[in-house]
């Protein structure tokens, strides 16, 4: 009885360390949709932030502007849909059935393995193209702040109406 008890927990575990893994992978994804969003708010109201500013500014703010699209990009192939394996599949009940509970179990058992790590080459794969989006997102809010405080210290002075001055002469 203690070994089916030890095969149990072992297939218990195993489907644990396999729905966090999925979950982690969702949760990466869900992240993914969000930063986009806020990205393409922030744009805007950062480039509305240099209206008024020097050429050379304007000309700087396309490097940020090129790297949140470089970092969209990365966030959109995060979110592109790659199946990951999720245990047993459907068509398998029929053949496994009839099983006896400690074979059940340690079949279970290796098809936990088997997808934790089919799933793993594509859940590292996204979390590395996540981590990297997230790092040029970073530099490019880093590189908009700079350029938006620079932009208040070297703002061109606004040209106003010329002040008319009349000379009146008394003779």
């Amino acid at each position: 009885m203690e070994r089916i008890e030890k095969i149990k927990y072992l297939a218990e575990k195993s489907g644990q360390l396999l729905e966090k893994q999925i979950e982690s992978y969702r949760q990466h994804r869900s992240n993914s949709g969000t930063i986009i969003g806020i990205i393409g708010v922030f744009i805007p109201f950062f480039l509305n932030g240099l209206a008024d500013s020097y050429f050379e500014i304007k000309l700087l703010s396309l490097l940020p502007i090129a790297i949140f699209l470089w970092a969209i990009i990365l966030f959109l192939r995060t979110l592109r849909a790659q199946p990951l394996d999720q245990s047993i599949a459907v068509k398998k009940f029929r053949e496994i059935i009839n099983k006896e509970p400690e074979d059940l179990l340690t079949f279970e058992i290796g098809v936990n393995i088997d997808s934790f790590e089919a799933n793993t080459s594509i859940t590292n794969r996204s979390v590395k193209t996540f981590n990297n989006a997230i790092l040029l997102t970073a530099i490019g809010i880093i590189i908009s702040v700079l350029l938006l405080v620079s932009n208040q210290f070297f703002k061109p002075n606004k040209i106003t109406e010329p002040t008319k001055v009349e000379l009146v002469c008394k003779i």
